[in-house]
């Protein structure tokens, strides 16, 4: 089977800033499973500028939780630039063992939650 994350948008409302980067999180590389990508937006007009990242995590995930491979190959993909909110979509399979709150903080990200 494969796996497949796609971010999709409103054109009329964001611009992609430059290229998505994609990764494999099982491997760290571009061939593999879990995938993940990263993308940089701008708003057309006003608003938050968006670092997006879409993941599927593997269910090793449920035992290593945040400090697992998926989660340091993810954090290596983040470019955290100046200036822009972060956004993270996925499915980590943590289950209830880790929270969104440990990999955010294992990721660098700001805590909290606004609406662009």
């Amino acid at each position: 089977a494969i796996d497949l994350t796609t971010l999709v948008y409103n054109s009329q409302r964001w611009k992609l800033t430059d290229n998505a980067t994609g990764v494999c999180l099982s491997t760290g590389g571009a061939n593999g499973s879990n995938p993940a990508v990263v993308a940089r937006f701008d708003p057309v007009g006003n608003g938050s500028k968006l670092e997006v990242a879409g993941a599927h995590f593997s269910t090793t995930t449920a035992i290593l939780g945040s400090w697992g491979f998926d989660s340091s190959t993810l954090k290596k993909s983040l470019q955290h630039h100046p200036g822009y909110e972060k956004v993270f979509l996925g499915d980590t399979n943590a289950f209830s063992h880790t929270k969104n709150v440990d990999f955010a903080i294992a990721w660098g990200f700001d805590l909290g939650a606004s609406t662009p």
